[in-house]
C-alpha cells in the first residue's frame, strides 16, 4: 500500500474517531443531566475496567467542555 493511501486512511479514521467521540460525549452528558449517577456512568465508559467515580466525573465534565467549546 502506498504512503498516500495510508495517509488517506489515517485521515478518514481520525475524522471518524472525532465524530464518534463527539457523539459519545453528547450521550454521556445527556445521561448525567438525566440523573444517572456517577457510578452508573462509569460502567459504559469502560465495561471491562470501570473507572472510579472521580475519573468518570472528570471524563464527563471534560466531555461537557468539549461540547460547549466554540
Amino acid at each position: 500500500m502506498a504512503a498516500a493511501e495510508i495517509a488517506q486512511q489515517a485521515v478518514r479514521l481520525l475524522a471518524r474517531i472525532r465524530e464518534d467521540t463527539a457523539r459519545a460525549d453528547a450521550l454521556l452528558v445527556q445521561l448525567r443531566d438525566g440523573g444517572m449517577s456517577w457510578g452508573d456512568l462509569a460502567a459504559p465508559i469502560d465495561p471491562d475496567d470501570p473507572p472510579a467515580r472521580s475519573s468518570a466525573q472528570r471524563r464527563i465534565e471534560s466531555a461537557r467542555r468539549r461540547l460547549n467549546a466554540p
